[in-house]
């Protein structure tokens, strides 16, 4: 065997090892991802402390947004978490669930726009336009509440109009000009 073929086979066997080994990190990021979830969906479920309930959910919507089924166990909790009497968790599990993308989207989207008319805290009803957006397309039933509660806000220009008009954006893009 010639040195040229010897190094050709040297770098052919490194390569191949360090792809076997990439491919076990990978399983190993991914079963660490699935244990944050698991962690995050029982302190979602079970924790005292609004803020953890709060933490789990932002954490679950992460998670979930880079890969559905790390979340999706918890969506149940989430779905109920959008009732929660704490405005922070009920927040946070409406940008969750429009992160994750649940497959019963018209429930979501549907709890959603509720939640935009008629939930008492502007931080919800925030949160609420987000999730709507991060659902994209699928949220074009709510499209009239949302123009309907951007008529309605005193200042066109603050974060929560800015939120609106992404959301709508999102939702039904702009036709491209030709």
């Amino acid at each position: 065997m010639s040195c040229s073929h010897f190094a050709k086979a040297v770098a052919l066997f490194v390569l191949a090892f360090g792809l076997v080994l990439l491919a076990g990190f990978g399983d190993l990021a991914a079963a660490g991802k699935a244990d944050e979830a698991k962690k995050a969906h029982e302190a979602l479920k079970n924790a005292k402390d609004a803020k953890d309930r709060t933490a789990a959910a932002e954490q679950l919507g992460k998670l979930g947004e880079v890969n559905y089924k790390h979340a999706e166990a918890a969506i149940p909790d989430l779905t109920a978490a959008l009732d929660d009497k704490d405005a922070g968790v009920r927040a946070a599990s409406a940008v969750a669930l429009g992160k994750i993308g649940p497959d019963d989207k018209k429930a979501l989207v549907e709890k959603l726009t509720a939640m935009l008319k008629d939930d008492e805290d502007d931080a919800v009803k925030l949160a609420a336009t987000q999730g709507l957006g991060y659902l994209g397309s699928d949220a074009k039933s709510a499209l009239g509440e949302l123009r309907a509660t951007k008529k309605g806000l005193s200042d066109m220009k603050g974060k929560f109009a800015r939120a609106i008009d992404a959301a709508i954006r999102t939702i039904q893009p702009p036709a491209k000009k030709k």
